[in-house]
């Protein structure tokens, strides 16, 4: 949660004080390259960037947290992990969580290997992981401490789409490279040059950062002692500490990519029947499915556009539950899901618009 600047202040004096013992960080698994045909520039590019990794708002994000085996975590870290997901929900987000009891057909599947770091797979490339045993989240140390408590809010807050606060381009912090280096390459992190680069030293695309020009407070941001920031200048003399739990920024950001949806029925979609869909930025569509035979069908998209389209089946007590999904962003083919569905079961189609040229560039079509 957020805390008052008192709090903080008083956290900061407190961590400062005991000598800011050497502490773990998140390192960030390389993430998968993004290929775009040579006409993606300009608006289409910063949209893609700015859209491409966040989840279809109202998505109900399903999560397994390893019990057994060698990724097994203890209860209390489970525990400290689904507190953190209520965290974030607290804030009144469009998006939902439901911890599953199996890795199979979960969006996050989190595991607890000490040694292993802590990690996770940034926004909806979470779901470029496909197989049960893999996880596509890591916690490497006890989340049950204040730090490790962060640990869990911060790696979540990638899983939404958020990547490190520090090397937010428009932050203007000059590095002391050596110092920097030097001190990750060494114990508790004992990172290699090229997890600090990734990690730390390379700034982030312009179009790629998210929120206010820097946000000292979020929990995306890594501590530093002193010396290790060259501008501002006052930390050649002072560390940096965020605060600790969600800053104001943090919340904002939470709020505005995901805003609470209002209930409504989603309109039915008919087989051979092509239906608009809403295409601002940031926007997403819902139709239902119901198809009257069994078979394979396909759900596609048509339109000058980059959108994601996504496939769930809804159960009788509402739950939904993942299928399939695709995204067209950067390249010209338009998005496309083949798929079987079964008659009397219920489907539900979404589409979240990633860059639309025009208000009316978009539509969806099943057959």
């Amino acid at each position: 949660m957020a805390k008052s600047p008192k709090a903080r202040a008083a956290v900061a004096s407190q961590v400062a004080a005991a000598g800011m013992p050497p502490l773990q960080f998140c390192a960030l698994p390389p993430a998968p390259p993004k290929v775009f045909d040579e006409v993606v520039t300009g608006d289409r590019l910063a949209s893609i960037n700015l859209f491409g990794r966040l989840w279809a708002n109202g998505t109900e994000i399903t999560y397994y947290l390893f019990d057994k085996g060698s990724f097994a975590g203890s209860p209390a870290d489970r525990q400290a992990t689904e507190d953190a997901f209520a965290a974030w929900k607290s804030h009144g987000i469009g998006l939902t969580f439901k911890q599953v009891a199996t890795p199979k057909g979960a969006m996050l599947r989190i595991g607890y290997l000490a040694g292993d770091g802590s990690w996770s797979f940034v926004g909806n490339d979470n779901l470029l992981s496909k197989s049960a045993g893999e996880r596509t989240m890591n916690f490497g140390w006890s989340l049950t401490t204040p730090h490790g408590r962060d640990t869990a809010l911060h790696e979540i807050g990638h899983a939404l789409g958020l990547s490190h606060e520090h090397q937010n381009p428009n932050a203007g912090i000059v590095w002391n490279e050596p110092n920097v280096r030097q001190y990750f390459a060494g114990p508790p992190n004992n990172w290699t040059q090229s997890q600090i680069e990734h990690n730390i030293l390379t700034k982030l695309d312009a179009r790629d950062a998210a929120g206010s020009s820097w946000d000292q407070n979020s929990v995306m941001h890594y501590q530093f002692p002193a010396g290790r920031i060259s501008r501002p200048e006052r930390y050649l003399t002072r560390p940096l500490i965020p605060a600790g739990g969600l800053s104001r920024l943090d919340i904002k950001w939470v709020k505005q990519s995901y805003p609470p949806l209002k209930s409504s029925a989603p309109p039915s979609l008919s087989r051979f029947q092509s239906e608009l869909v809403a295409a601002a930025a940031g926007d997403v569509s819902q139709f239902e499915v119901r198809p009257t035979e069994t078979g394979k069908f396909t759900v596609r998209l048509f339109g000058d556009s980059d959108a994601t389209l996504l496939l769930y089946e809804v159960a009788p007590n509402g739950d939904q539950r993942y299928i399939a999904g695709a995204s067209d962003a950067g390249n010209k083919a338009n998005s496309e899901i083949t798929e079987r569905l079964e008659a009397g079961k219920t489907y539900l189609v979404k589409v979240m618009v990633i860059y639309a040229p025009a208000p009316k560039a978009l539509s969806v079509m099943y057959w």
